[in-house]
């Protein structure tokens, strides 16, 4: 079964590799490689939301015999929603499961999210990223770090502030569970906004943490997609 992770914002697919060792072994992780990290860290980033998601879209290859999960924490949310759409045209069969984490409704996305100014210093600019949690406060030491980092994330940002939601033919025709932090600025209220995008199953699970809630909870997640799928 394949497991196609997607990342926040400045983040890469490889961090989802801390879940491997408590998922079931039928999860077969898809590795994607995105433009300004990892091994494509000296690609210039994306331009917009769209050419990211056509990007992410182009390395995914699905057997017909197989089934697959999709997994959005923030942005990667977001990129779960749209994704679905574009899956679905190409294979003529929705995923068996959506999990999307921390992440509001697409068409409260660009409204309620606080998007940090991208003319303030690198620096200014990480530190307003860092009091969002799941950034040490320590990276701020590291100028070098710093200026490689900020520009992937800004760009990121900028991107994810100008998603244009239109409305979908049909709604999400598979079970969708939504994750999300009791500490974080995304609530229960913006959670219940995604019931209605999904006309099959939807629940809604909250974890103690922030934003980035997940870091602390990665054996009690990866576990509750190991019930979850084989239910």
């Amino acid at each position: 079964m394949k497991l196609i992770c997607l990342p926040f914002a400045g983040g890469d697919f490889t961090y989802f590799y801390r879940f491997k060792k408590y998922l079931d072994t039928e999860f077969d992780m898809v590795e994607l490689s995105l433009n300004s990290r990892g091994g494509k860290i000296s690609v210039p980033n994306y331009q917009s939301f769209s050419e990211m998601l056509e990007d992410i879209f182009s390395q995914i290859n699905i057997p017909d015999d197989e089934d697959y999960v999709l997994f959005g924490h923030s942005m990667g949310g977001l990129l779960s929603f749209e994704l679905y759409y574009k899956l679905i045209e190409k294979y003529k069969r929705p995923p068996k499961k959506i999990f999307i984490s921390a992440c509001r409704p697409p068409n409260l996305i660009v409204k309620k999210t606080k998007v940090p100014d991208e003319n303030q210093s690198n620096r200014d600019y990480m530190a307003e990223i860092v009091k969002l949690g799941g950034t040490p406060a320590e990276i701020l030491d590291y100028p070098d770090l710093v200026d490689l980092l900020a520009p992937v994330l800004k760009q990121d940002f900028h991107n994810i502030g100008n998603y244009n939601f239109h409305e979908k033919a049909c709604n999400i025709d598979c079970p969708v569970t939504v994750l999300f932090g009791t500490k974080d600025s995304i609530n229960k209220e913006d959670i219940d906004g995604w019931k209605q995008f999904v006309q099959n199953k939807f629940d809604a699970i909250s974890f103690k943490g922030d934003h980035f809630f997940i870091s602390d909870h990665v054996e009690e997640i990866a576990k509750m997609i190991n019930e979850q799928i084989t239910a």
